[in-house]
């Protein structure tokens, strides 16, 4: 909350009479109620004397501002009138209320279509915009809802001048202006669009579909939400192309015929044309004006190699010499064995020789502390002796500070150049000097590169110090803007069109040493694809050098940012760089300090701040390097995340540490993460991970350690994927197909391991016959390979199909046979199929049993399966598979509740675990035995149908018992019309199955059922 007075800003005061000010200005020309005032104050926590002492703030702010007159000439009058306040002052004078009426007025003509006029009118409302309102009086409410209020406002002005400049082709004059925005305000959903709609006409097309997905993200962790129809209309048409983005064309206005003029001289790398500092050289020129007058001080600048301070400095300096103003320049070069205060010493050397007399008026004690720092120097003051050596820290400080402060009778600026080479004691001395300036007619201007101005402790120190001192400023310069970069490209002779322009403005970030070394190898027909890819030699050399010159650890932590790209973020970095001795961590912060990083659109992704740096470091990298830091991203990746986020990343990586890493040592995370994954039941999990794998070995044709490596990972894909019902039967199909492919390749058939799967196949779709001949086929080759499981395999397969008949007799003896030959062999494989296989034969076991009379027995060997613990080698999720088996059994014994019991305890390790193989028998169990019990629901009857399409969507076919339960349950619900749906679908599929078991052999209660004629 400031007043200016003739340019001049007025000093208020305190907080509480700023408020006031603030209270009366929001309400220019209206009474502000006392009370009001009060409450705006204190809230309702009023003090004694609230009163009295809002008299004292108004008498104080009358005294103030009666004696000063506004910009406009007239004065500011405060006066009490009808119990309140009103502060008398055109509504031209507050910047606010101009701001308000520009954006009041922009918007109404961006309603109108009038865009020409809505993009100056905004434009001109958001340059009243200096600054966050009310920034100081954050801690009244009154103030921060106003300072919310014209926020929103400006926001609406920023969206507002987009639309009105997209609709004139003006994208490129706001590409920036939005994305700074967006950062801030990334759940502002029509500002996300216009910044998409910038970005696609600016020819990022990628930047604009990844900030949608940013966007959606977003929103959808921090408000629960998806975004609106607007933007994902904006979306889908960046997808398809829409004519509706492309680039308006506005026509230029022709240019009158221009008489031939002398071609202008292409300015050198080390002599740049003066674009684009204008502020900078404001700064620099007002504060030689404030030493000039007495009011000496010292300017920072700082600034990236190539970004323009010799530049600035030149043009600065050339104003100094028309103002007659003296300067001298040192340099701080870089070499180790400099001695101490070197660069003060060639100021006192520099200074000796141009005014030697005032060199020799100093009085002695200061001659002798300067002969001393200086040896040999006697030539300005002959008849001095020097002090003892060596002078220490404080009297050298003291008697330069002197001597240069002698020098200020007349004006003078001291430029040091390159102070980030400075030794230490240099840069005590330089604070020291400093703070001694305000009285003086001398400027220091100290120039350092932003890395080590940001990332050396001893500099953050010294500019820290600085800041704090009476009359400093500050110098950053950053990139030219895209304009500004057009104009130094003409300068050069160049005369771009829009696109390449554009892309070497991003190339280079507008670094203006950069742009001239680009535009020497940029010919006029170049593509915007060519000037983004362009690394001319020279710059890349300039790089290496700069890189030279950092830390050795910042080094490695832009090699790994290069190799990481998208993935690159301070954790994943952190990993790929954490086995050493120091912690990158330091380093990692250095390098966005120092201007090497940033992070993108303020999330916790990084990226080089340059390209050119970028492409540099990459381009430099051995194929050892790359391949072994591309091998540390896999794990750094996979520390913490899901596959599903980071599959594609990582196996990008992957392929590229393949080239130049050892297989075995790349691909071992993966394995790992697979086995873990299967040894605690997630074996949907585990099958991605497989898969990943197995995308990753298909290798060209003869690769022998490849088709074998591919072999056992497409192996043990298809014994999870036997036990699986998520993927549907062509996946298991492929994966069988190329396992018999690479088995053929390598000259050892998998008939053991295919035959199998291809059994367990046919059974879940149903095909009993193709299944009976496959267990025939499998048995012939048992015998012939004298092979346990496979004969296992056969005679259980021979026993399911049986048991499907409703061949109960045949069934179990199939069982028998089966678990003869298995005994508990299949329980201790290493593989999931057999000890799946062995606890499913103990189960239909039981079934069997029961079915055939002998409830007694089936619950003898029901209690011997739990407490045995023969499944324990099938993983955590068979218990699902026991207690479904047990909720069968109590369905066939009539015992809803027991059976509701056991379903729900089935249910709870398919979805911890996710797997989802028998969900629809559970489902169907739940409902029937609820139905039973009179309290199933509307959400139970379609928990189940949806259980059972998927079911048979995955190719299960063998589910009649699902359908018998779930028409039961509609019948016992009284919906007979739904109940014989059912009985019609589940004779469809008896019909095409032949799976009659649950016809002709269900229990009593079930009876029903035997109306059915026999449908197969």
């Amino acid at each position: 909350m400031t007043i200016q007075f003739t340019g001049q800003p007025l000093e208020i005061g305190p907080p509480r009479r700023r408020a006031v000010l603030a209270l009366l200005v929001m309400r220019a020309r209206t009474v502000v109620s006392i009370p009001t005032i009060l409450e705006g104050l204190w809230g309702t926590d009023l003090p004694g004397h609230a009163v009295t002492t809002l008299q004292s703030y108004v008498s104080r702010l009358r005294k103030l501002i009666v004696h000063h007159p506004l910009a406009d000439g007239s004065k500011l009058t405060l006066q009490y009138r009808s119990h309140g306040y009103v502060l008398d002052i055109a509504p031209e004078n507050i910047d606010a209320v101009r701001f308000e009426q520009l954006v009041t007025k922009g918007l109404e003509a961006e309603r109108r279509g009038d865009w020409s006029h809505a993009f100056a009118l905004l434009s001109s409302s958001l340059r009243e915009w200096t600054a966050p309102p009310f920034e100081d009086l954050s801690e009244y409410d009154f103030a921060r809802q106003e300072a919310r209020r014209l926020s929103q406002l400006r926001l609406s002005a920023v969206e507002g001048r987009a639309d009105a400049a997209l609709r004139l082709g003006r994208s490129g004059e706001i590409l920036h202006d939005l994305e700074a925005e967006a950062v801030h305000n990334p759940a502002r959903e029509r500002l996300v669009g216009l910044l998409m709609q910038a970005q696609y006409r600016d020819g990022c097309q990628a930047d604009a579909l990844q900030l949608f997905d940013r966007t959606r993200r977003h929103l959808s962790v921090e408000l629960g939400v998806d975004v609106g129809p607007e933007l994902r209309r904006t979306h889908e048409e960046i997808l398809r192309h829409a004519p509706s983005l492309a680039p308006v064309e506005v026509p230029a206005p022709a240019a009158p015929a221009k008489a031939a003029e002398p071609v202008a001289s292409t300015p050198t790398l080390g002599r740049l044309p003066f674009i684009g500092r204008q502020k900078e050289l404001e700064i620099l020129w007002a504060a030689a004006d404030r030493a000039c007058n007495g009011r000496g001080g010292v300017v920072s600048l700082l600034g990236e190699a190539g970004s323009g301070k010799t530049t600035l400095l030149r043009e600065f300096r050339r104003h100094c010499a028309e103002r007659e103003i003296d300067v001298l320049t040192v340099n701080c070069p870089r070499a180790d064995a400099l001695p101490a205060h070197w660069p003060w010493k060639q100021v006192l050397r520099a200074a000796a020789e141009r005014w030697p007399q005032t060199i020799n008026a100093l009085p002695a004690e200061v001659r002798a502390a300067l002969v001393a720092m200086l040896p040999g120097w006697q030539q300005a003051s002959e008849h001095t002796r020097s002090a003892p050596h060596p002078v220490g820290d404080f009297p050298v400080q003291e008697a330069v500070a002197q001597t240069l402060l002698a020098l200020g009778g007349r004006p003078l600026v001291l430029v040091v150049e390159d102070l980030h080479w400075a030794d230490v004691a240099s840069l005590r001395l330089l604070l020291f000097l400093a703070s001694q300036l305000a009285d003086s007619r001398l400027l220091l201007v100290a120039t350092s590169r932003t890395f080590r101005a940001n990332a050396d402790p001893d500099m953050r120190a010294l500019l820290a110090a600085i800041r704090e001192l009476p009359v400093s400023d500050e110098i950053i310069l950053g990139g030219l803007d895209a304009e500004e970069s057009r104009e130094l490209a003409r300068a050069m002779g160049q005369h771009l069109t829009d696109a390449p322009a554009d892309a070497l403005h991003r190339r280079t970030v507008g670094n203006p040493y950069f742009l001239i070394a680009m535009l020497k190898h940029i010919t006029p027909d170049a593509s915007a694809a060519a000037v983004g890819s362009l690394l001319p030699e020279a710059l890349e050399e300039v790089a290496l050098e700069r890189m030279a010159l950092l830390p050795g650890l910042v080094n490695d932590v832009l090699r790994a940012c290069t190799v990481l790209g998208d993935d690159c973020t301070e954790p994943v970095l952190s990993e790929v760089l954490g086995d050493g001795d120091d912690c990158p961590d330091a380093a990692i912060q250095q390098a966005i300090r120092g201007g090497l990083l940033t992070p993108v659109f303020g999330g916790p992704r990084l990226a080089f701040v340059h390209p050119l740096l970028r492409d540099t470091v990459r381009r430099n990298l051995s194929r050892g390097e790359l391949g072994k830091l591309h091998w540390r991203a896999v794990p750094a990746l996979l520390h913490g995340a899901q596959l599903f986020d980071v599959r594609d990343s990582v196996g990008a990586h992957v392929r590229a540490a393949l080239r130049s890493v050892p297989p075995e040592q790349v691909l071992r995370p993966l394995l790992d993460e697979a086995e873990q994954a299967v040894k605690f039941g997630l074996y949907a999990v585990g099958s991605e991970w497989l898969d990943l794998l197995a995308d990753i070995f298909r290798s060209p044709d003869g690769d022998q350690w490849y088709a074998q490596a591919e072999l056992n990972v497409q192996l043990q894909r298809l014994d999870l994927l036997n036990i699986l019902q998520e993927t549907v039967p062509a996946s298991r199909d492929t994966v069988r197909a190329r396992v018999e492919q690479l088995g053929y390749q390598l000259g050892s058939l998998q008939a053991g391991a295919v035959l199998p799967s291809r059994l367990i196949g046919q059974l879940t779709r149903g095909g009993l016959p193709d299944a009976e001949a496959t267990a025939s086929l499998l048995l012939g080759l048992a015998q012939e390979e004298n092979d346990p499981y496979l004969e296992f395999v056969a005679h259980y397969g021979r026993g399911r199909v049986r048991y499907a008949r409703g061949e109960l007799t045949d069934a179990r003896a199939a069982m028998d046979d089966a678990l003869a030959v298995a005994g508990h062999r299949a329980a201790d494989s290493g593989a999931v199929t057999p000890c799946w296989l062995y606890l499913c034969a103990r189960l239909s076991k039981t079934l069997i049993q029961w079915l055939q009379g002998r409830a007694d027995e089936a619950w003898q060997d029901m209690a011997e399966i739990r407490h045995a613990q023969c499944y324990s080698g099938a993983g955590p999720v068979a218990p699902s598979l026991v207690h479904t088996c047990q909720a069968v059994l109590q369905v066939f014994e009539d015992d809803p509740q027991k059976a509701e019991r056991q379903a729900i305890a089935a249910a709870e390790p398919t979805r911890r675990k996710g797997t989802y193989r028998w969900q629809w028998l559970i489902d169907a169990v739940l409902l029937w035995a609820k139905a039973r019990q009179g309290s199933a629901r509307p959400v139970d009857f379609a928990a189940a149908r949806s259980s059972l399409a998927r079911a048979e969507l995955r190719g299960t076919r063998l589910i009649t018992l699902g359908l018998a339960l779930v028409s039961d349950a509609e019948r016992v619900a009284g919906r007979p019309r739904e109940a014989h749906a059912y009985l019609r679908r589940l004779r469809r599929l008896v019909a095409q199955t032949g799976e009659v078991v649950y016809l002709n052999a269900l229990p009593a209660h079930l009876l029903p059922w035997r109306a059915l004629p026999h449908a197969a």
